[in-house]
């Protein structure tokens, strides 16, 4: 038996247990090695019953003091039922279709009984806990027992036991890339130590060491991919000249209103990027409404009075439409045409574009590096239809004059400027998908880049005549990440918010608190404001005791009717068109109250709207709930965000609290950082799109940071030796690439 052996040929597994550990991806020994815990289930000292926690998995020590009872349900369904108690504190523990479990529950006995725990009032109630002897739980208590992803046919304890048995083959079949003096630089763990001790940790420090280790692993060649892109992320030539930067400067002058100095110090970075050939990559990062936009169309507008295209990518319809809408209105005393560009667009539609667009159209493709893959995941966005490909119209780019003839908007001669503009186009995932060849955009904005597959980030990338590239994100990026995968000199950072803005008022209640609610959403309406309803599904399940939004906005349009107060509806399975028409509705304000999903959650931007309400609240990340009331008081008046929580318990009251309390992105992370804490590293979600098996580059970053330096410190020989020893196990790959 060696580490290449087929699983089937391993004690105990058989042809059944192999076909259900084929269904894991798990062929041989090695693919068993590397099938780590999703999480770790970890035997804490027992609590008294007056500190027990709602909704946490909880241990207690007891001697009986009464017998257990039986209530029959009809047929073979029954509950035990066992009443504990340590002082005044009393709790109730309950076996379902276990009446021989009485046996064991004997008066006078002393035992240890683990599960979940459920407050109703002030009366706790235990479900289905397990039961140990003072014996079996002290040898437990402390360790950490991993628990796996299983398939059918395959038991967490048997997985468990099986790579217990194979941990001698496990370590000697497990090769190091690193010399003793790379692990002594970089103070890690021996890689084969490290494969045993994540599937059987001793303590919590052994874990952290070994996860620290594998987690290096996985980032090294991430890593390598970053390094690579920074060593060429040099801009050919300056994009454009002073003469372009001066019309730029009086379009700032020409805002009804003053950006912020963080804007200005991000449109400075821009400028010395473009007219002084440096960075062909920054990082704009900001909070939602703090005015990332304006920068862009800073870039955007001097690429195209300079004569060379540029392109706007956003994550989905509503906001491509959203930026189309502004910049054409912006852009037209300039002359600069602005294109929309969405999916669902024939072969001559397309070619039409490519024609506005001053490029030879050909046969409408761009024939290579096709960059749309129907079977990736990152490709649909929430606002798409389900089978990914959109039946839109294009936007209209054009309108007719007195005869009927075809005029372009913005293409009014303003007299300013003889020389040959460029355009500006603004599309969705449809620009790339397509294939339709839009030359090579001498500047690319990728708004919103975390709602981008990596593929399509690429795509611009593998260009002949490589674009500046803007890329723009409202998701928090701690500091020290930006740093490593922009480089310290690369990334602008806008922690300033327009002025006039007023903090969003925020408060959590009970679904008992959602009659007043509407009658504060409607005293909000008879001043003249709007408001938004969020509902986080749109069908009915018997899983999920979530909102329908087609029924919610019924249902709230009856509330409604009396007060003469209108409803719209939208989420992501409506037709191209009725979208446009219940958004178009809302900014003209012939809608009071939208109820939608979270296809709003990004993009739309309608100042008059100053109230959110989000239906079961607890069902969202604080990510996705801080980037929804984004879409508030993005003007003077004051904003508020109520969020109604269907369920409660101790963590989920903690993390609503932070939005309260909160109202900066970059602090509502690191609360829920805090709040999560070491504990959630045993059973963490990928952060991002790019996914790795136990990293993540966000809590990593200086996991990430230590394998940049280490690669750093190397001449091209050397990497080219470690990437050899490597192979199988650092993982370079064009999908790292988060730029």
């Amino acid at each position: 038996m060696d580490i290449n052996s087929e699983i089937s040929k391993v004690k105990g597994v058989g042809a059944v247990r192999a076909e259900a550990f084929h269904k894991l991806g798990i062929m041989t020994v090695h693919d068993l090695a590397m099938h780590f815990p999703r999480a770790y289930d970890i035997f804490m000292p027992p609590v008294s019953l007056g500190k027990l926690r709602n909704g946490y998995v909880e241990t207690i020590a007891v001697t009986l003091t009464s017998p257990a009872k039986l209530v029959a349900r009809g047929g073979k369904k029954s509950i035990v039922m066992l009443s504990v108690r340590e002082g005044t504190e009393t709790a109730t523990l309950m076996w379902f279709n276990l009446p021989f479990i009485r046996k064991t529950l004997t008066v006078g006995k002393r035992l240890f009984f683990r599960g979940r725990v459920s407050m109703r009032g002030r009366s706790a109630y235990i479900i289905q806990p397990q039961i140990y002897t003072p014996e079996e739980y002290t040898k437990l208590c402390g360790l950490m027992q991993p628990v796996y992803r299983l398939s059918a046919g395959l038991s967490n304890e048997f997985i468990r036991k099986t790579v217990l048995s194979l941990t001698d083959v496990i370590k000697s079949g497990t090769a190091d890339y690193l010399t003793r003096k790379d692990l002594k630089t970089l103070s890690l763990m021996d890689r084969a130590q490290a494969v045993v001790s994540i599937h059987s940790p001793r303590s919590g420090e052994d874990y952290v060491e070994a996860r620290h280790r594998l987690a290096f692993d996985e980032l090294i060649g991430f890593a390598y991919e970053i390094k690579t892109l920074r060593d060429e992320e040099k801009l050919e030539a300056p994009i454009c000249g002073d003469r372009e930067i001066g019309i730029c400067n009086e379009f700032l002058k020409s805002l009804p209103f003053e950006p912020t100095k963080a804007q200005k110090y991000a449109i400075n970075d821009v400028v010395t990027d473009i007219t002084k050939d440096l960075f062909s990559t920054r990082l704009v990062q900001g909070d939602v409404g703090c005015g990332k936009t304006l920068v862009a169309m800073y870039a955007l507008l001097a690429c195209a009075l300079a004569g060379k295209n540029a392109c706007c990518l956003a994550p989905t319809r509503v906001l491509a439409m959203q930026h189309y809408r502004d910049m054409k209105e912006a852009f037209a005393p300039y002359g600069v045409e602005v294109l929309l560009y969405v999916g669902g667009l024939s072969k001559k539609e397309r070619k039409r574009i490519t024609e506005l667009a001053g490029v030879d159209p050909g046969d409408g493709s761009a024939g290579e590096d096709p960059v749309f893959d129907e079977h990736d995941p990152s490709f649909i966005s929430e606002d798409d239809n389900t089978d990914g490909l959109l039946n839109l119209d294009i936007f209209s780019c054009s309108t007719e004059n007195e005869d009927g003839q075809a005029v372009l908007f913005g293409n009014k001669d303003t007299g300013r400027n003889e020389k040959k503009k460029g355009c500006v186009i603004v599309g969705t995932h449809a620009v790339l998908r397509d294939g339709t060849n839009l030359g090579d955009p001498a500047v690319v904005v990728i708004d919103e880049q975390h709602r981008f597959g990596v593929k399509q980030r690429e795509y611009f990338m593998r260009k002949d005549k490589r674009p500046y590239t803007l890329v723009m994100s409202a998701t928090p990026i701690p500091r020290s990440l930006a740093m490593v995968m922009y480089g310290d000199r690369n990334v602008s950072i806008i922690d300033e918010m327009p002025a006039g803005r007023l903090r969003i008022k925020n408060c959590v209640v009970g679904p008992e608190k959602r009659g007043t609610s509407y009658d504060f959403i409607a005293a909000r309406v008879a001043e003249g404001r709007q408001a938004y309803v969020i509902c986080p599904m749109i069908e009915e399940s018997e899983e999920l005791d979530a909102s329908n939004v087609t029924d919610y906005a019924q249902a709230l349009s009856e509330e409604f009717k009396d007060k003469g107060i209108t409803v719209g509806c939208l989420h992501g399975r409506m037709k191209a068109q009725e979208k446009d028409d219940v958004l178009d509705a809302f900014y003209r304000g012939e809608t009071d109250v939208l109820v939608s999903t979270t296809v709003v959650e990004v993009g739309v931007n309608v100042p008059n709207a100053t109230v959110m309400m989000i239906e079961n609240a607890e069902r969202f990340g604080l990510a996705q709930l801080h980037q929804l009331r984004g879409r508030i008081a993005r003007s003077t008046h004051q904003g508020y965000c109520i969020f109604i929580k269907n369920a409660s318990s101790e963590l989920i009251d903690k993390r609503l609290d932070i939005l309260v309390e909160y109202n900066d992105g970059m602090l509502v992370a690191q609360k829920d950082l805090e709040l999560r804490g070491p504990g959630d590293m045993f059973g963490v979600q990928q952060s991002g799109e790019v996914s790795f098996g136990l990293a993540d580059i966000t809590t990593d970053s200086q996991i990430l940071k230590d394998a940049m330096d280490f690669l750093d410190s190397m001449d091209k020989k050397a990497l080219d030796d470690l990437l050899e020893r490597g192979r199988g196990i650092i993982e370079v790959r064009s999908e790292a690439d988060v730029l």
